[in-house]
């Protein structure tokens, strides 16, 4: 967990500090300890984000990129091992992920495979576009990141 970092603003003079996401009246260059009016320039508060920014970027550690694949059109009895299985003849295979009801457990026919190659993932995916699984044929790309969702509040 990060730890929050202080600044010599009147906002942070009063003892409140933030973690993670910076506050919007600070990312405005607006000091809220002042009623929000005043510019906040004289301070040097641009330098300090800059700061904040590189400080928060050496906290995360480094990750690999792995190409994460769509793999859609599945039969409802296709498990993971046999994606696993199927695409480990083009490299190696870090993930699988077969989505699935929450309910009832089956299969929504569709699923992930993450492979720490790109090269050997752009292979997988050109050899296996359109190849038959347990009769029926896979659709496999890209896979794209999750679409970012309001948030929507308490429900009551």
């Amino acid at each position: 967990m990060r730890q929050g970092i202080r600044f010599s603003t009147p906002y942070y003079r009063a003892g409140r500090s933030w973690k993670g996401e910076i506050p919007e009246a600070i990312r405005n260059g607006v000091s809220p300890g002042s009623g929000g009016c005043r510019k906040n320039k004289e301070a040097g508060l641009n330098s300090r984000l800059l700061i904040f920014k590189s400080k928060l970027q050496a906290a995360e550690p480094k990750r690999r990129a792995n190409m994460n694949m769509h793999v859609g059109n599945l039969a409802y009895n296709v498990t993971e091992d046999d994606l696993r299985t199927l695409f480990s003849s083009f490299g190696e295979v870090s993930a699988v992920n077969i989505i699935k009801e929450k309910f009832s457990g089956q299969s929504k026919g569709f699923g992930f495979v993450d492979m720490p190659n790109n090269s050997e993932a752009d292979k997988a995916m050109k050899g296996l576009n359109g190849t038959r699984l347990k009769d029926q044929p896979i659709k496999v790309s890209q896979a794209k990141p999750p679409a970012k969702r309001p948030f929507r509040g308490p429900r009551y």
